[in-house]
């Protein structure tokens, strides 16, 4: 199967997607070393009221790795041309990659959403998805 020029625009707004998160995650590193930071000198100078501190940034930072991974899936799917990706699929994708330009906004489960609507879960060459995948196809 051929890998068509809409396949091959999706795979390459994948790709700057990709490296959003890539950019996010490198972000959320460096958050969290300024965290660790705060948190040592805190241990190191006790005070005599409590005090709390939120920590984010590990958490933000292990999300925005599922999300490179998920592109990462995604990527493979659209340029393996065993896997057959349907126009509907692909223009799917675009819609919502326009929308999102419009929106100006990325939300952290949008490669999850693009890997639902590439039926990536019932792919078996990507079968490392999820557990919950595995057993709606096995029913």
């Amino acid at each position: 199967m051929e890998i068509t020029e809409i396949r091959k625009s999706v795979h390459k707004r994948v790709r700057m997607l990709l490296s959003f998160f890539a950019s996010e995650y490198i972000e959320d590193l460096n958050k969290k070393e300024i965290e660790d930071a705060a948190v040592r000198t805190m241990e190191e100078n006790p005070g005599s009221s409590p005090r709390i501190m939120v920590l984010t940034a590990e958490n933000n930072a292990r999300v925005m790795l599922d999300c490179m991974k998920d592109c990462d899936k995604i990527l493979k799917i659209l340029y393996d041309e065993d896997v057959d990706v349907e126009d509907w699929q692909l223009v799917g994708m675009n819609a919502i990659f326009d929308r999102l330009n419009e929106s100006g906004e990325i939300p952290y489960d949008l490669p999850a959403a693009l890997l639902g609507l590439l039926l990536a879960q019932y792919l078996p060459k990507y079968d490392d998805l999820s557990v919950h995948c595995k057993e709606n196809r096995k029913a």
